[in-house]
């Protein structure tokens, strides 16, 4: 699991944005009861706000919510679905 995350976030890191995003599917598809999955799912959406697709992103934060209610996560996409829907 570990490995697949990492390269996940390096791709995150290098501003590799949609390769970040395919490899953080593949990575939740693969492990979708991992502690990580609620990071994943942020940095999934954080993506597409970058590459400057706010209403692709809302679908990853909702998600995110949905699934991890209580997490500092979905406490950070919140914040953001509320920042996306008053731009």
């Amino acid at each position: 699991t570990g490995y697949l995350y990492q390269r996940s976030n390096i791709l995150y890191n290098e501003v590799q944005y949609l390769n970040a995003i395919l490899s953080y599917q593949f990575f939740i598809d693969t492990y979708p009861n991992d502690s990580k999955v609620a990071d994943a799912y942020l940095k999934q959406g954080l993506s597409l706000v970058k590459i400057g697709r706010p209403d692709g992103a809302k679908f990853f934060f909702k998600t995110l919510i949905d699934r991890f209610p209580h997490s500092r996560e979905a406490a950070l996409a919140r914040q953001h679905l509320q920042q996306i829907n008053t731009d």
